[in-house]
C-alpha cells in the first residue's frame, strides 16, 4: 500500500513538473510547444489575455495581446497596403518578469487568417501605434512595453488567431489567442 502511495505521488509530482504554465491572470490561456508533436494547446486564450513565455535564456515575458486592429491605417501616407489586401495591427504589452530581456516583436508575432494562411510582419508603421523600435524592445526586470506589429492580409480572409513565439520561433514555445 505504501509503495503504490509513494509512486502515485512521484507519477503526480512529475506529471507537474513537464505541464507547460504560462498561463498568469486566467485560466483560458493557450499555451503550445513546438518542440514536441504535440502542440494542441491546453486552454484557449482571446484578445485580453496575458500569458507568461519563457524564452531560450530562461527568461519569461508576460505578453498580452492588447487589441487587433482591422482594418489599421498607415501612419504615413500614400503608403498603402498591396493591391488585394489590408493592414491587420495587433497591439502587444510585453511584461519583463525575470531578468533583463530582449526580443523582436515583428520575428515573433503571426496572425493566422481564416483560410488557415501564416502571415507575417510587414514592418509598415500603422496610424495610433508605435511599432516598439522598429519591433525590438529591451526590458529590464519590471519594465513593460506596448507596440504593434503590422500585417498585410488579403481582402476577404478574416483573422482567426495571433501567435507570438519568443526568440523568433526558437524557444520552442508559443502563446495563442483566438480573435475576436
Amino acid at each position: 500500500m505504501k509503495r503504490t502511495i509513494v509512486l502515485s505521488i512521484a507519477a503526480l509530482a512529475l506529471a507537474g513538473c513537464s505541464a507547460k504554465s504560462a498561463l498568469v491572470n486566467r485560466p483560458t490561456a493557450t499555451v503550445g510547444t513546438t518542440a514536441t508533436t504535440d502542440t494542441t494547446p491546453q486552454f484557449v486564450a482571446h484578445v485580453g489575455d496575458l500569458l507568461s513565455l519563457p524564452g531560450q535564456s530562461g527568461a519569461t515575458a508576460a505578453v498580452t495581446l492588447v487589441a487587433v486592429t482591422d482594418p489599421a491605417q498607415a501612419d504615413v501616407q500614400p503608403f498603402q497596403p498591396a493591391a488585394g489586401k489590408r493592414f491587420v495591427s495587433a497591439t502587444f504589452t510585453i511584461l519583463d518578469t525575470g531578468p533583463a530581456i530582449t526580443g523582436d516583436a515583428n520575428n515573433d508575432a503571426t496572425l493566422i487568417g481564416s483560410d488557415g494562411q501564416t502571415y507575417t510582419a510587414d514592418f509598415d508603421t500603422l496610424a495610433g501605434c508605435t511599432n516598439f523600435a522598429h519591433g525590438v524592445y529591451q526590458l529590464g526586470h519590471g519594465e513593460s512595453s506596448t507596440g504593434c506589429v503590422a500585417f498585410q492580409v488579403p481582402i476577404g480572409v478574416t483573422v482567426s488567431k495571433v501567435k507570438y513565439s519568443p526568440d523568433s520561433g526558437f524557444s520552442g514555445d508559443f502563446g495563442e489567442w483566438l480573435v475576436p
